[in-house]
């Protein structure tokens, strides 16, 4: 909040006022402080629900000159609780859940399968199915998509590296960090998204889904062969990179 000040005269900033509420009007308080001698420009706030939309507002009290008008409420939106809120419209596309590597956790969000599906039933791997690119880590997709995309130089038609090439160009919802999951975000997203009851969620809500076909990992497993997931039973195994 602003330093406190009274216009054209001297007092002393005794304590503050502080409300919480989910409506403008303020008859549904979730927190409130009153008299707050310590927390005078700033009030520290818990407890509150993830992906929700909160109001807050202040007014401050002098001993000479009494209580000052409420501030103008000020919006803030609480964030999305990625490690259980599965299915959930978020940043672009849908809420996987969260990964950990190197010791930082990081969420998965899916695009929406009209712009951002397309199983390997059509698309081979990449251009140079022959070469080993070395994108071969099983958890960072982001690295591994930006090693196809830095090697592979021609961008063939019908090939997933054309196919995420354009969709960064494009972007998908505002969004253009979309990457190829690697082998374990893709298992992710299986077991949390297709193997999951997710009635009632965004995800289904929009009729959303996963094929019960094969799609493609970014994670190389040599110079002809990349890993794939299949979604009818979550196994993973190697195929040709030609195999579309």
């Amino acid at each position: 909040s602003s330093t406190f000040n009274v216009i054209n005269k001297s007092g002393t900033h005794e304590s503050s006022d502080w409300e919480v509420a989910t409506d403008t009007t303020f008859d549904t308080l979730v927190h409130s402080s009153y008299g707050n001698t310590s927390d005078l420009e700033s009030e520290y706030v818990s407890g509150l629900d993830n992906s929700t939309t909160y109001y807050w507002r202040v007014r401050y009290n002098s001993a000479k000159y009494g209580s000052s008008s409420w501030s103008n409420y000020t919006e803030f939106t609480t964030v999305l609780d990625y490690a259980n809120d599965i299915g959930t419209s978020t940043d672009g596309g849908y809420n996987a859940g969260t990964m950990t590597y190197n010791s930082t956790d990081y969420a998965i969000i899916v695009a929406p399968g009209a712009d951002g599906e397309s199983s390997s039933d059509n698309k081979e791997w990449s251009s140079d199915t022959n070469t080993e690119y070395g994108c071969t880590d099983n958890d960072d997709g982001k690295a591994n998509t930006t090693c196809m995309l830095n090697n592979d130089s021609t961008l063939a038609t019908d090939t997933a590296t054309k196919f995420i090439d354009d969709i960064q160009t494009n972007g998908i919802n505002g969004y253009n960090d979309w990457y190829i999951p690697a082998i374990n975000e893709a298992q992710l997203m299986y077991e949390n998204m297709y193997n999951a009851d997710l009635s009632g969620t965004d995800w289904d809500n929009d009729g959303e889904s996963f094929s019960s076909t094969d799609y493609w990992s970014s994670t190389e497993d040599g110079a002809n062969t990349a890993k794939r997931l299949y979604f009818d039973n979550g196994s993973t195994y190697t195929n040709t990179k030609y195999d579309a």
